[in-house]
């Protein structure tokens, strides 16, 4: 089965038909041991217990084996920026590190899964959820992403809700920003449709 990261879908998107043969030639998503990951396993141990000290302690730990210290600092200051700004939200949060398989119509489930993870999922206050994700980078034009309302959809399936009820957001570490948005049943129908027609392109 050919398997797709959400976090490719852009790459996908840019040129199907030379991801395709990328990705036949054997090469594919691997993720490398780096700060930046080090850094989203510091933020998951926070979420354990929300203590800040523990989460800092382990990442203090993880980064001795790096050798720019510039990167280090900055990865101290971002773990402190976004404890920061979860207890500053104030939101419940009930899944992290969560994994996610999209749902795909008939004609690919035998032959591709397009799988990510999202960071945290909270729940606001009025009942309705927000799905978090982790990017090393800045904000960029993050909501014309196709991987995103396809997200949102793939977490109300699972969550049984409607995609009204659930937002997407971003936590942008490179430039400290955190952005939200729901995307409407028209926005996600297009990014379904788009996706698909890329795997038409990749010979699917």
């Amino acid at each position: 089965m050919f398997k797709i990261s959400l976090t490719e879908l852009e790459e996908v998107r840019r040129d199907p038909v030379a991801y395709k043969k990328k990705r036949d030639g054997g090469a594919g998503f691997y993720p490398r041991k780096s700060v930046f990951l080090t850094l989203k396993r510091a933020i998951y141990e926070y979420h354990k217990n929300t203590d800040a000290l523990v989460a800092m302690n382990y990442l203090e730990d993880g980064l001795e084996s790096f050798k720019s210290r510039a990167s280090c600092e900055k990865a101290v200051e971002d773990l402190q920026w976004y404890i920061t700004e979860y207890q500053k939200l104030g939101w419940a949060t009930f899944l992290k590190k969560h994994n996610i398989s999209i749902p795909l119509s008939t004609h690919y489930l035998d032959s591709l899964k397009v799988t990510g993870e999202i960071g945290r999922i909270d729940m606001h206050p009025n009942g309705t959820y927000a799905a978090w994700l982790f990017n090393k980078g800045a904000v960029g034009d993050w909501q014309n992403e196709l991987r995103m309302p396809i997200i949102q959809n793939a977490i109300g399936v699972e969550l049984g809700a409607p995609p009204v009820m659930i937002h997407v957001g971003i936590y942008c570490f490179e430039d400290h920003t955190v952005n939200i948005h729901n995307f409407t049943n028209n926005d996600i129908r297009r990014a379904h449709l788009e996706m698909e027609a890329l795997f038409r392109k990749m010979g699917f």
